[in-house]
């Protein structure tokens, strides 16, 4: 579970520097220190036994005394300053109503579960906790960060439970996250809704992600990172910005980066010999990976190889046989849950699906 982030401020930060007047009771205490000049006489002898019980007692008061003062012009400033305190990520804005832009990456790396929850359900579950925190009067859009972004809820809406609704109906995709298309359909609604809602004061803009380079790091030509530039700093005046982080730095990756055939025309009368293109993110190598071919859903090879990690360390593996392959149907979308799955488009007469698959222990980052 993520630990609550808070956050300290001073209002009236200017008024700190009568902070140099609590320096004040120490320097008087320091010049009206008495100096004695001792003198030796028949009495003193008895004197100085008495002095000796009594003087820790009377340094203790004076050293209360001095913290006393001090703390007292140390508060008065304090109190003149105008301290905060906020809890970051599920703050409630203490003045006017707020509009809150909720945007859940729904990319493949978020099926990884570094527990027993994904990520993308750990951000589903914050998502419904932003909106249970908030005040009465606080409206709330919705988006699904995915290439091209999907706006669940588009236009603010005041129905708290409505939204928890269509956060728990949302599905994780199989597709990268496309940060600058989301930005710039965060900004419009943003700024649709200063314009349709002007009794809106507040806009926050929430993003759950687990911060994958893929999707917030994209190769992006020089006209679209001057545009992409321009929109993230028009939202961070239109709005306030979070970024909630799900991500861990120690996550492992396996892929099949590729899946391609060796003949430009396979048919199921023969064998057609392919290749997978393996991939392994991690810290150390793995052995005896068990890596399968599906056709049509069925197993029709299987193979072990050793994975190396780091960059250039791909692995290629054969497979052959589309061979008694039946007709694929077309199924839509893609939504497999599976990142060590791919599947090509490949001429086949008849035509057959065609799945390479890792055998992974665990789920995969993408």
């Amino acid at each position: 579970m993520l630990p609550p982030t808070f956050a300290f401020g001073i209002l009236n930060l200017p008024m700190l520097g009568w902070l140099a007047a609590a320096a004040a009771p120490v320097l008087i205490h320091l010049l009206s220190r008495r100096k004695y000049r001792q003198t030796t006489w028949a009495a003193m002898e008895y004197l100085i036994a008495a002095l000796k019980r009594q003087n820790r007692r009377m340094q203790f008061e004076q050293l209360l005394l001095l913290i006393i003062r001090t703390l007292l012009v140390v508060l008065i400033v304090l109190a003149v300053a105008e301290p905060y305190i906020q809890r970051i990520g599920f703050a409630k804005s203490t003045t006017g109503r707020t509009h809150r832009v909720l945007v859940i990456d729904g990319s493949f790396s978020m099926a990884y579960k570094p527990t027993d929850t994904s990520r993308f359900d750990r951000a589903k579950q914050l998502a419904e906790k932003i909106v249970e925190e908030s005040r009465q009067g606080d409206a709330f859009t919705l988006l699904l960060s995915c290439a091209p972004p999907e706006v669940v809820v588009g236009t603010p809406s005041l129905r708290q439970s409505e939204i928890v609704e269509e956060i728990d109906r949302l599905q994780r995709t199989d597709a990268t996250a496309d940060l600058p298309a989301t930005v710039a359909k965060v900004l419009q609604i943003v700024q649709n809704a200063r314009r349709e809602h002007p009794g809106i004061g507040n806009h926050e803009v929430y993003f759950l992600t687990d911060l994958q380079r893929v999707g917030w790091q994209p190769e992006l030509s020089s006209t679209a990172i001057s545009e992409f530039k321009s929109q993230s700093e028009a939202l961070a005046k239109a709005a306030t910005v979070v970024v909630i982080d799900l991500g861990q730095p120690d996550a492992e990756n396996l892929a099949v980066t590729a899946l391609r055939t060796l003949e430009p025309v396979a048919t199921p009368a023969a064998d057609v010999q392919l290749e997978a293109t393996l991939k392994l993110f991690a810290r150390g190598p793995r052995e005896k990976q068990a890596v399968e071919l599906l056709v049509d859903g069925r197993r029709v090879a299987r193979r072990q190889v050793d994975l190396e990690p780091g960059a250039g360390a791909d692995t290629v593996v054969g497979f052959l046989s589309l061979r008694n392959a039946r007709r694929s149907r077309n199924r839509g979308p893609c939504r497999g849950r599976l990142a060590e799955r791919r599947q090509p488009a490949v001429p086949v007469r008849p035509g057959a699906a065609v799945v390479a698959r890792a055998v992974h222990r665990r789920p995969a980052v993408g």
